[in-house]
């Protein structure tokens, strides 16, 4: 009986027990947790604490169950009656003796009398008694106890009985409506009370749930059967599975114990959407008949699920094809050729895949399989204008398939694409260059390279440095310079990297925010009423006009002349002028971007 605690403990730690709920150890306020079904000449009432101070409180005063009817409305149409005439507590030990004297086949009642009632094992001699680590460990078997305690009432009437958690109520009636209350009579003077829960049944519709094989899995020597975790787990608390090998007639049950499949994120252990149940073959293709029956949370069982018929499967690949070549012949065709020695005995043939792509999307040249001593195969249209990628696949007469990695066929191609057309861009005030182009129409284009220079006759530069897929492309220049144009082209290559001729070359202003260098006046003629001003021109070649400016002290500058470069004279010439007056000049350059220039030399003159 010990190894068998021992073992549950193990089990139990990661079950979702009574009602698929994992028993709650921490001191907080207990509650009765309670469960009801009508199973048709009865009505079962099953019941838990949820923690362990509410099972000793529970073990000490016991349980009492009552009931009342109600109608439709939920208005009563009886008083409360008691069920139970006495409190239902755990049986003695004297009663469990008697009990297994007779019949011991009940695994799961003897682990509830044990936990009840079996001796502290300790952890080790060396703790001393009462120490702070042994009554840690005492603990955590009292705990484990009472999880024990819960699992074995799920899967054991007598268990449930035996702890005081069940009541079968024969007195129900079918067609009505009962709330039953389960409390737990303790005196006034308890200061941790263990709080009561009430739950409704209508006996109109018998509690009889039945399992379904969702969905099986037919694998190498192994089928997998998965019932969906979140209906039986609601429903079920375990499952027997049973299997038939001759045609349904007759069935064995595979596991003697019921099984338990708690999720979990461990490979192999629990699955988060279904509970997998595993049989295995010691040969494949030899069917099976399977069907499973559940086990309630009030330890009865339920009908059996449909049956299914699976087997084992060849799921097993043959080796996969070596040595393979893939040559252009000189007409134009692509010779694929590779070695497999020691072909399987299963071996169905060989299928061939071509591919733009070294590792995926592969079709398939044809859908029968070559022969299985065939070793060589012509390609009599491969791709002319994109890459020939070829890999081999062996099948086996199940349809298990090994591929082989991918070679390369190497097409001769010296046609280049078409140079790109409908080259334009623009640039931001930023520097920012945006350029665009329409995509050409080649089957074979891989991609675009861009190439910008200061000069369109000067060494074109390639600013791509690797292929452009896309008929887009950024770049950033500075501002900052005296070169107000920049240029741009750009050449197209396909998969053979064959390159087009360049694109049109695309012109582009950058936006100016230099200022032209200034003008400088260099002599002056004066007369009584005129002073005659000589200048050097500025030597910015986007200057478009020249204004001279005159002021008068310490007064803002006025314009006195503006002057196109072309209409400039050689010499400037200020008339209606006062004798003996001092003027001040200035003479400022502006280019085609609206900048002006900063003024070189102011010059004062005196009229006679």
């Amino acid at each position: 009986m010990k190894k068998i605690i021992f073992i549950s403990i193990l089990i139990a730690a990661s079950l979702n027990l009574f009602g698929q709920e994992k028993a709650d150890t921490t001191l907080k306020q207990p509650k009765i947790q309670v469960k009801a079904a009508y199973l048709g000449d009865s009505v079962i009432i099953r019941w838990a604490p949820d923690n362990t101070e509410g099972w000793i409180i529970g073990n000490i005063n016991g349980y009492m169950v009552e009931r009342l009817e109600v109608n439709k409305n939920h208005e009563p149409v009886s008083k409360w009656r008691n069920l139970t005439k006495q409190p239902l507590k755990p049986y003695s030990i004297s009663k469990w003796k008697s009990i297994f004297a007779k019949d011991s086949s009940d695994v799961y009642a003897m682990m509830a009398a044990e936990s009840l009632y079996g001796k502290y094992q300790g952890k080790g001699q060396e703790i001393k008694i009462n120490s702070a680590a042994e009554i840690m460990l005492e603990a955590q078997d009292f705990e484990e106890r009472f999880t024990i305690c819960l699992l074995s009432a799920d899967l054991s009437a007598l268990g449930a009985q035996g702890m005081g958690w069940r009541w079968c109520d024969k007195t129900a009636e079918k067609g009505k409506i009962y709330i039953y209350n389960v409390y737990c009579p303790q005196p006034d003077s308890a200061k941790v009370r263990l709080e009561n829960t009430s739950i409704e049944v209508n006996t109109v519709k018998t509690y009889n749930p039945v399992p379904i094989i969702t969905k099986f899995e037919e694998k190498e020597k192994q089928v997998d059967m998965l019932l969906d975790r979140d209906f039986h787990e609601k429903n079920f608390t375990a499952f027997y599975f049973e299997k038939s090998t001759d045609g349904g007639k007759t069935f064995k049950r595979m596991n003697k114990s019921p099984y338990l499949n708690p999720e979990s994120d461990q490979p192999g252990i629990g699955n988060k959407d279904y509970i997998v149940f595993t049989d295995t073959f010691e040969q494949n293709y030899v069917p099976a008949w399977y069907r499973v029956v559940g086990i309630t949370p009030f330890a009865t069982l339920s009908p059996y699920s449909d049956t299914i018929i699976a087997m084992g499967r060849d799921r097993t690949p043959p080796p996969a094809p070596d040595s393979i070549k893939a040559v252009m012949l000189e007409n134009g065709t692509m010779k694929i050729s590779w070695v497999y020695n020691n072909p399987v005995a299963d071996l169905n043939g060989f299928l061939i895949g071509r591919s733009k792509k070294p590792y995926k999307n592969f079709n398939l040249l044809f859908e029968k399989p070559l022969p299985e001593n065939t070793r060589e195969y012509i390609d009599t249209n491969p791709n002319t204008l994109a890459p020939n990628y070829y890999s081999i696949f062996a099948i086996d007469t199940a349809g298990n398939a090994s591929m082989a990695k991918a070679v390369y066929g190497d097409y001769i191609d010296s046609i280049p694409p078409s140079p790109p057309f409908g080259l334009t861009g623009t640039i931001d005030s930023n520097g920012i260059v945006s350029l665009k182009w329409k995509l050409g129409t080649e089957i074979d284009l891989l991609g675009y390279h861009v190439y910008f220079a200061n000069d369109s006759t000067h060494y074109w530069s390639n600013i791509s440095n690797e292929v452009v897929q896309d008929t887009v492309f950024y770049d950033t220049i500075t501002l900052k310079s005296l070169t107000e144009k920049i240029y741009y082209r750009v050449t197209a290559l396909d998969y053979n990297y064959n390159v087009s001729n360049f694109s049109k070359i695309l012109e582009l202003h950058k936006p100016d925010f230099i200022p032209p260098a200034a003008p400088t006046l260099v002599k002056w003629e004066n007369t009584e009423n005129s002073v005659k001003l000589i200048y050097h021109k500025s030597h910015s070649k986007d200057v478009e006009s020249y204004k001279l400016l005159r002021k008068q002290g310490k007064n803002q500058w006025d314009t006195i002349g503006y002057y196109t470069k072309k209409e400039i004279p050689d010499t400037l010439v200020d008339n209606n002028l006062k004798p003996y007056t001092k003027y001040t000049y200035a003479l400022v350059a502006i280019d085609d971007a609206g900048n002006t220039s900063d003024i070189a030399y102011e010059l004062t003159v005196r009229t006679k």
